[in-house]
């Protein structure tokens, strides 16, 4: 087997917190044919919600069309019959469906196409207690080419 390795050598670092409940991609279909995809209002709302909040951490233009490596740290609400629970979040939504809906939301703002992210590493938890408010923390290097 080959080893992993990864070489990150970035030229810039963004680093932010969300105050937002994550939403995962979740993909609709119209039409019996199966073809046509729609995204749930849901996740409209929630992509939408996080730029907003995201745009006061934009790069200059020039990282636009860098390489990225994307760090996300999901924190999910703990429901309240969970307190005290300290291990990992092993429910819905799937981690890698919740960092494909954020990916998706931060194309054309902080990278021109989601395809620059030649790496990508999510985790995902609860918040300590059920009256902490979930987010979101983001970690974003621009790498050189």
């Amino acid at each position: 087997m080959m080893p992993i390795s990864v070489n990150i050598d970035p030229i810039k670092t963004i680093r932010f917190q969300i105050e937002i409940c994550p939403i995962s991609w979740k993909v609709g279909t119209i039409g019996g044919n199966g073809r046509s995809i729609v995204k749930p209002e849901s996740l409209k709302v929630y992509q939408e919600a996080f730029i907003l909040q995201a745009l006061r951490w934009r790069p200059e233009k020039k990282y636009m069309e860098l390489p990225v490596c994307l760090m996300m740290n999901f924190l999910m609400p703990l429901p309240k019959s969970m307190e005290g629970y300290t291990g990992s979040h092993i429910k819905k939504s799937d981690g890698t469906n919740l960092f494909k809906a954020t990916e998706d939301a931060m194309t054309g703002v902080f990278y021109k196409d989601d395809c620059q992210v030649c790496v990508g590493l999510f985790s995902k938890s609860y918040v300590r207690t059920s009256q902490d408010k979930p987010f979101v923390e983001v970690k974003i290097s621009y790498l050189k080419e």
